[in-house]
């Protein structure tokens, strides 16, 4: 009860007096959560192994192994919003992005036991399945171009006050689109020659990689796009 405004606070846009710094309290946020969902999930294990009734026997046992799994989506919701609240005020990044995928299957996984308590099924193949599945998702769904398509986004929407060209150099040639329509369509003398200056890189980069085994479609198109609208300009 004495932590509920600390847990609660980002829910309302807000943090808590004492954080003043939005990376730290989303990062507190995120390890508490793995701290207590590790030991939650512990007592889930021991409760159902060590108990002299199996869990499909045992009402009490079924409704405590729900609440538990309930408390701990209640957490992982917190702990989310922490981190929603970080990127609505600087952005998406992929140091971002996964954790929010993670908390996203951890909250798949204590609805799963949840449902356990009422159905039969395997929760191992649920967790796995799903596992699987998102991390297919996240390799086929280029998250680095994700990324930077977000930040260009919210930037010309003007709901983001700073476009962080730091983050791009990370997505590499996959934040070149992004970057070619932040440079058209920004005013900042200043934001347009550091974006030249990553786009260049980036030509420069691919360019080495041009017609040998490292080189792929994104890089090429890259290349296309920045001698096209940049080089030759």
């Amino acid at each position: 009860g004495s932590q509920l405004p600390y847990f609660f606070s980002a829910f309302i846009g807000q943090r808590p007096e004492g954080w003043q710094v939005y990376s730290e309290y989303a990062r507190s946020g995120f390890f508490e959560l793995c701290r207590i969902a590790a030991i939650n999930l512990t007592v889930l294990i021991a409760a159902n192994i060590m108990g002299k009734k199996n869990y499909r026997e045992s009402t009490a046992l079924k409704i405590l192994n729900a609440l538990l799994a309930i408390l701990t989506i209640i957490l992982i919701a917190t702990a989310l919003s922490k981190m929603v609240m970080y990127i609505g005020a600087y952005g998406l990044s992929i140091r971002r992005l996964l954790p929010c995928v993670f908390m996203i299957f951890m909250a798949v996984i204590c609805g799963g036991v949840i449902a356990l308590q009422k159905w039969q099924f395997s929760i191992t193949r649920l967790a796995v399945g799903v596992g699987v599945v998102m991390l297919c998702t996240l390799c086929l769904a280029d998250p680095d171009g994700f990324v930077a398509r977000y930040n260009a986004q919210r930037y010309l929407a003007g709901t983001l006050t700073d476009f962080d060209v730091n983050i791009l150099y990370r997505s590499g040639s996959a934040g070149v689109d992004s970057a070619l329509k932040v440079h058209d369509q920004s005013s900042d003398q200043v934001l347009q020659n550091q974006l030249k200056e990553y786009m260049l890189a980036q030509y420069n980069e691919a360019s080495i990689s041009a017609g040998n085994s490292k080189d792929n479609l994104q890089q090429a198109s890259a290349r296309q796009k920045i001698k096209e609208k940049i080089l030759l300009e």
